[in-house]
């Protein structure tokens, strides 16, 4: 009976050591002791309380009630602490009994056995894998409040048929692996990814490979991780341990409870090809052809209220992707375009950065909503030409290939510049004026001064009776001839004489 008795104050002991704060809070309380404090101090209270109580049932019923909804059992064995140094007791459904668990490995996955985590959040599917099995269902992550940091622990297993799908890919290199994946908080609708501020995970004290920065566009823009499902698969290689992931992040200041809070899921996951996807798009997702011509004579049917009236209706036959033409025309079922694009170039460029966003008019474009256009395989298959042209009645003919000539011509020859600057320079020397000097001494026989031509002669007499000689416009000196020298000197040897006369 002493040996019992030990026992279950042992176990007594290792309930309370795994109470968090509010608990302990609970059960000082409940038994009129002091409740403040931080943890370290209310965990001493609580183990003193629980030593002294002896054979108090008030004390030991309290203890085992909030151990219990802390947690609860839902037909499985629940999971504790690693450092816990012993079975968790179990209450029996029959006779009330508390017995300790077997040391068997237990075949069934479990979360964190506490009610208020669990959610009805449902993730997007992601196209490039297929869900196997849950490992842990969705569950909340809220911030405390009055806390920047946040962080939650979780326990999960492996059962036998998990974890071989999972050995396969370490040995083969199978396409089985466990991911981890974070989303919003919200119940409304399937959510995308969205990994929370700061995101810190830690599985059995071995960090996680989280997905890499992405360089902020702005300055002054915190960095974030893309939005990606994170493979957890290397640090859970072993079935016959309990695995405890720890997950920290901060919450982001000027938004509200519920945008900081998120849901957190992991799942055995198979990933597909490229390949695959084609083939499942193949089979159940090709759109009749006379659906798509039914869509043309809407479009292009005339309208009575618009004075513009559409006659046909140009599409191209080559990918807006690649440029290139088109193997599997392909478009969202929920996008009002005629242009397709290629399903195969699509798929491999989502899958190496997924955005599943139309290249032709930017919306959503899912796979679960992309189809492929019967007519246009049929127009691919009937013509070699680019593009298309779709008449009011529904009928299509190739368009004509237009061709531009490019007259080309011939190529001036290059200036220099330094020969041009210096004929420039001569030119203007050449066609500077000669200066003639007025002033130098009508005495001087050895240099007699030139000769300029007077625009407006003086008067002279003539027989007594003065006269005004008509003068000619002006000539430059250049028109002058040489012939024309000699009269010019008589006429002014004339003048002369008639001067020195009137003078006597």
């Amino acid at each position: 009976m002493a040996g019992a008795q030990v026992d279950a104050d042992n176990e007594l002991r290792n309930m309370v050591m795994c109470f968090r704060v509010s608990e302990l809070q609970v059960l000082l309380g409940h038994a009129g002791r002091n409740k403040s404090g931080r943890k370290h101090e209310l965990m001493t209270r609580a183990l003193q309380l629980v030593r002294s109580s002896g054979c108090n049932k008030a004390i030991q019923a309290k203890v085992i009630d909030l151990y219990q909804q802390r947690y609860p059992h839902h037909g499985s064995a629940p999971h504790y602490p690693k450092n816990d140094m012993f079975s968790p007791p179990r209450r029996d459904a029959v006779n009330g009994k508390s017995h300790n668990l077997s040391p068997q490995r237990p075949m069934l996955s479990s979360t964190r056995h506490d009610p208020s985590y669990n959610t009805h959040v449902h993730f997007k599917q992601l196209p490039f894998y297929d869900n196997v099995s849950d490992i842990i269902g969705p569950v909340a992550l809220r911030p405390r409040m009055n806390r920047m940091l946040q962080e939650e622990t979780f326990k999960f297993v492996l059962n036998d048929d998990q974890y071989r799908k999972l050995k396969s890919s370490f040995k083969d290199r199978h396409n089985f692996q466990l991911q981890l994946r974070f989303c919003q908080l919200d119940t409304s609708q399937s959510q995308p990814d969205k990994l929370p501020q700061n995101l810190f995970v830690k599985i059995n004290r071995s960090s996680a490979n989280l997905p890499p920065f992405i360089p902020p566009t702005k300055s002054g823009v915190q960095p974030r991780r893309p939005n990606l499902p994170i493979n957890i698969s290397s640090l859970c290689r072993s079935s016959y341990d309990d695995f405890s992931i720890e997950v920290k992040w901060s919450t982001e200041s000027g938004k509200s409870f519920n945008e900081n809070s998120y849901a957190m899921t992991i799942n055995l996951v198979q990933q597909l090809t490229v390949d695959d996807l084609l083939r499942k798009l193949k089979e159940p997702r090709v759109l009749p052809a006379s659906h798509s011509r039914d869509f043309i004579r809407e479009k292009l049917a005339k309208d009575p209220d618009s004075e513009i009236a559409t006659t046909s209706l140009r599409v191209s036959l080559l990918c807006p992707l690649g440029k290139m033409r088109m193997k599997l025309p392909t478009r969202p079922s929920t996008c009002r375009h005629l242009q397709c694009f290629d399903a195969s170039l699509f798929l491999m460029m989502n899958e190496k950065k997924p955005t599943w966003i139309c290249p032709v008019c930017d919306r959503p474009a899912e796979f679960r909503k992309l189809v492929i256009d019967g007519m246009f395989v049929e127009i691919l298959a009937n013509s070699d030409s680019d593009e298309i042209e779709f008449t009011e009645d529904g009928k299509w003919h190739a368009t004509k290939k237009n061709t531009e000539t490019l007259v080309i011509g011939t190529p001036m020859k290059p200036i220099d510049l330094s020969q041009n600057r210096t004929k420039t320079q001569e030119e203007k020397k050449s066609k500077q004026p000669e200066v003639i000097d007025l002033t130098c001494d009508s005495s001087d026989d050895e240099d007699p001064a030139p000769v300029s031509l007077i625009s407006s002669p003086p008067s002279v007499i003539q027989d007594g009776t003065p006269m005004s000689v008509s003068s000619s416009p002006t000539v430059n000196n250049d028109d002058i001839s040489a012939k024309a020298i000699p009269d010019v000197c008589d006429g002014m040897d004339r003048h002369l004489h008639i001067s020195g006369n009137c003078q006597q």
